[in-house]
């Protein structure tokens, strides 16, 4: 975490799933709840346009928010 704006840096790598990037999301402390997170992204047909690169983050964000990001769209 970059301790001057509270940005949060993170990876995803080939392979790893929507849980393990909603889990990670929630370790990090940019979201509450993973599992919410998750079935924010299945239910709305994202789990498989999580692309692979280095993002930036805020505690806070909406699921929205970290999707759009994640996914570029």
């Amino acid at each position: 975490m970059d301790t001057e704006t509270g940005k949060v840096k993170f990876t995803v790598t080939r392979g790893m799933t929507s849980e393990q990037f909603a889990s990670n999301m929630e370790k990090l402390g940019i979201v509450d709840d993973w599992k919410q997170l998750n079935n924010y992204i299945v239910r709305n047909g994202y789990a498989l346009r999580i692309q692979i690169g280095t993002f930036t983050f805020e505690p806070g964000m909406s699921y929205s928010e970290v999707t759009r990001i994640v996914t570029g769209r």
